[in-house]
């Protein structure tokens, strides 16, 4: 079998390649076999963090394995192995080997482990990251995704060995939850000032530190624009191509907290932006009802700016979704489907924000994402 061609032993690996079991085995027929499929069979890497086999994989592989490996999805999971308290976390020994496989490229860690814990030093994700930080040579990554991360601040988001991590980067996709803080999930409650924090201060700095960035995705379980706000402040990203924002509220009160002049800011490369459940935040509130409440730049003025400005965009999606739906029942309306919905929030007097629909603007809102839609896809055409 060594000694066939190897467009016929790839035609085999194809008819194979749901069948691991069997391919693992094909490994031990010969050395030639086992150069042949190392590189297919570790391309990506899935690792679950109370896994023994993944800790075993990163602490005894050979360097054929580690070379091989392009793609990696790390699972962080809650902490030692299962009746094995001794066992370091695979998440840990993955996170701390990253520098000797050459050829990753794209990494994703899912922190869901840590959501309800009550507090931040157990949490596996800030080791994870204090590991990631001590590498060295750090991973020279061109994608990465941090998927549940807590948001709150750590000293660790102004870190320069952290920060390194992010400069080599074309993709970043960062979703934050808000922890085990479930009462700030109330439309009606303020935030923690910790979550403010980390979107004012903490989050920036990783930001402004990926200067490599073609795509930049935000996704968060908390309303995230107004109170609190991300900041912009000298943020640039001189390549960016592709923005991806999930429920952000879009406030212009002030210019560095302003989600529509950090994209404008970006129009001689931005091609493509997806909206998610974002709303346009009120410049007053009131009782959460709409009389006498001031929409300082309703969604008809997003879209007509972005279509004067964002002379190469090609693709635009703006997407609501139902808020008494589960996200398994996710209602997308968008220009093509009829009855989209334009989200407003309302800044209530005890605090906190109400989702709202502007009736007044929602016929004009809708003409001008049409158009907008139109404008798009003709320049794609």
């Amino acid at each position: 079998m060594a000694e066939l061609p190897v467009e016929l032993f790839h035609a085999i690996l194809d008819q194979l390649k749901n069948d691991l079991h069997t391919l693992f085995k094909l490994r031990l027929v010969s050395k030639p076999i086992n150069e042949l499929l190392t590189p297919w069979l570790f391309d990506m890497i899935m690792v679950w963090g109370a896994s023994v086999k993944g800790a075993e994989l990163f602490r005894y592989c050979g360097d054929s394995v580690r070379r091989a490996v392009r793609m990696m999805y790390i699972a962080v999971g809650e902490g030692p192995v299962p009746g094995n308290p001794n066992q370091e976390p695979a998440a840990l020994v993955a996170a701390s080997r990253l520098s000797g496989l050459t050829s990753l490229e794209d990494l994703r860690l899912d922190f869901a482990g840590d959501w309800g814990k009550k507090q931040l030093d157990t949490c596996m994700y800030l080791k994870v990251f204090e590991t990631l930080a001590n590498s060295h040579p750090p991973p020279s990554l061109t994608s990465l995704g941090l998927i549940n991360v807590r948001a709150a601040p750590d000293s660790l988001y102004s870190r320069e060995d952290f920060l390194t991590i992010f400069r080599p980067l074309k993709k970043l996709e960062i979703a934050a939850n808000s922890g085990d803080y479930e009462d700030q999930l109330d439309e009606e409650t303020f935030p923690d000032p910790g979550r403010v924090e980390f979107w004012d201060k903490s989050l920036p700095n990783v930001i402004r530190s990926a200067t490599a960035l073609t795509s930049l995705t935000l996704r968060t379980d908390h309303w995230v624009g107004g109170f609190p706000a991300l900041s912009f402040k000298d943020v640039f990203l001189p390549q960016l191509t592709e923005f991806v924002l999930q429920r952000f509220m879009f406030e212009p009160a002030i210019p560095d907290y302003d989600i529509v002049q950090f994209v404008i800011r970006h129009k001689d490369t931005l091609t493509r932006l997806d909206f998610q459940h974002c709303t346009i935040g009120s410049s007053h509130g009131g009782d959460g009802g709409q009389h006498d409440l001031v929409w300082q730049r309703p969604w008809h003025a997003v879209f007509t700016a972005f279509a004067v400005e964002l002379g190469k965009l090609t693709e635009f999606a703006y997407v609501a979704f139902s808020e008494d739906s589960s996200d398994e029942e996710e209602e997308e309306n968008d220009s093509e489907e009829e009855g989209a919905r334009f989200l407003y929030s309302v800044l209530l007097v005890e605090g906190g924000y109400k989702i709202v629909e502007n009736e007044d603007a929602a016929e004009r809102d809708r003409v001008t994402l049409e158009d907008l839609q139109r404008l798009v896809r003709a320049r794609k055409s």
